[in-house]
């Protein structure tokens, strides 16, 4: 792969990326000031998003490893939802003027549905159009993630384009969140404040979408790599020999080494075949909760954090603005942490460390340092929350980049059924995260305790599992790791 091809791919996920950002961070905020939702309605949407999400993923795995197409088999399914995404997100946070009708302030919406006001239209609105966006998301993301067995066979690259994904990521929550904290400062009125960053990341996603497209050849790129690969096998099958020829004897030694290998090759085979033989394998199980788990621990606390910041450190809108410009400045700090250690630190840690568990452990060891103060804050040392935040974000960087390095490393070899890998690890944690939300943002998201509980213990208690989940797999599967990444697991 060229520079130009790595650039193509960390850049692909960007629809997803800069959505995302506004959806986890500002649709719970959003739907309520600005479109009038009751809070009922607003969880129900973000249920029934997630659970859409999740529904789809596995979906989308199935079809995309068994249909091949002319663009080959990712292609077509992160063309068409990369359509339905910036489309349903433009409905969202751009709504037509006969669905968002007015422009009020919260207080008014409230006592526009004491008054009896017809909400139903809005209501639906704002339940099916996130369940849209959710379906066409899951498209493009496994469409990409899944994408990445077929174009190197090297796990080094593997692991430099999952890092480099994974700090894009970060890279989007920067531009939407720094754009977003300009226009809480500059505009006036929130109708308007989210219209305008819904237009910049939907041209941004625009074109990244078109590069994505025009650069990455599907087809062209896994047939160069199953000839690297085959050539690599090939030449070191021939050194091999010629050693072997020129000691011109097999000894015990070797033949049981040989007998080894051949038992190796065929426990990485049986994991190959049909989508469902990945069903019978613990393995599966083990690292699809380690990522739901690092999942957790990014989604829940970023999309509790805007209430976690007005009602337990009571931070405010300046005078003559709508909206605390602390809702932009305090995860931005997060994002431009986490995207440097992403970029520049990951791939140094995984290689210093040698193993997938150390890295684990490095994240309990920093959010802990980083989450549990949160539950002491209060409004008078509010500002710590920078710094804090900061430090989570890395810790959760670890957990996401190394988990989903993990799911590379569980596939191996076996593209033809790494969509449906990565499908059914997402619907994991879109149900898991969807369940939870919802009752967090229908009764619980202006209980001060429970948001320094979500802050402070979600991220720590997922890291403490991931990791645990980690080892196990590690000990009990450490032959089979070792053979497909060339790390030593533990």
């Amino acid at each position: 792969m060229t520079r130009s091809h790595i650039a193509a791919y960390s850049l692909g996920h960007l629809p997803n990326d800069l959505t995302v950002t506004m959806w986890i961070f500002y649709f719970t905020v959003y739907s309520e000031n600005v479109v009038g939702l009751d809070s009922s309605v607003v969880a129900i949407a973000v249920l029934l998003g997630q659970i859409a999400d999740g529904l789809m993923t596995p979906i989308v795995g199935v079809y995309s490893d068994s249909i091949n197409t002319r663009w080959g088999k990712r292609k077509p399914w992160y063309f068409g939802g990369a359509v339905v995404v910036i489309a349903s997100f433009v409905g969202m946070f751009a709504s037509p003027s006969f669905i968002v009708k007015h422009d009020r302030t919260k207080e008014e919406w409230e006592k526009a549905r004491e008054n009896g006001e017809d909400m139903t239209l809005q209501n639906w609105w704002f339940i099916i159009i996130p369940a849209l966006y959710n379906f066409g998301w899951a498209a493009v993301q496994i469409a990409h993630m899944s994408i990445v067995n077929q174009l190197s066979n090297s796990n080094r690259m593997r692991d430099k384009l999952s890092s480099y994904r994974n700090g894009f990521i970060y890279g989007s929550n920067m531009l939407v969140l720094g754009t977003a904290t300009y226009m809480f400062y500059s505009i006036d009125g929130e109708k308007l404040q989210y219209r305008y960053i819904c237009y910049v990341a939907t041209a941004l996603s625009i074109a990244a979408a078109v590069f994505y497209i025009i650069k990455i050849d599907e087809v062209k790129l896994s047939a160069e790599a199953k000839r690297l690969e085959e050539e690599y096998q090939n030449n070191l099958l021939g050194q091999n020999t010629v050693e072997l020829m020129g000691t011109n004897q097999v000894n015990e030694s070797t033949e049981l080494t040989m007998e080894k290998s051949d038992k190796e090759k065929d426990e990485e085979e049986s994991v190959k075949g049909h989508w469902s033989d990945w069903l019978k394998q613990p393995i599966f199980y083990i690292f699809g909760t380690v990522y739901t788990m690092a999942r957790m621990a990014l989604n829940i606390t970023l999309a509790m954090q805007p209430f976690y910041l007005q009602t337990v450190l009571k931070f405010e809108a300046a005078e003559g603005k709508t909206t605390p410009i602390e809702l932009g400045l305090v995860p931005l700090t997060s994002c431009m942490m986490s995207l440097f250690f992403s970029l520049f630190v990951m791939q140094k840690v995984t290689r210093w460390l040698k193993n997938r568990f150390l890295p684990m452990v490095l994240a309990i060891f920093i959010v802990s340092i980083a989450s549990l103060p949160l539950a002491f804050l209060g409004e008078s040392w509010r500002n710590l929350v920078y710094p804090l935040i900061g430090m989570q974000g890395i810790a959760i960087a670890i957990l996401l980049n190394t988990s989903t390095a993990m799911i590379s490393d569980v596939i191996g070899k076996d593209s033809e059924n790494s969509a449906f890998v990565y499908g059914t690890y997402s619907l994991f944690e879109k149900i898991a995260n969807g369940i939870i939300l919802y009752f967090l943002i229908e009764e619980l998201k202006e209980e001060a305790a429970v948001l320094k509980f979500v802050m402070a213990g979600i991220p720590l208690i997922c890291s403490c599992i991931a990791s645990l989940m980690t080892y196990i797999g590690a000990k009990k599967y450490s032959h089979k790791l070792a053979k497909i990444t060339g790390i030593a697991p533990s």
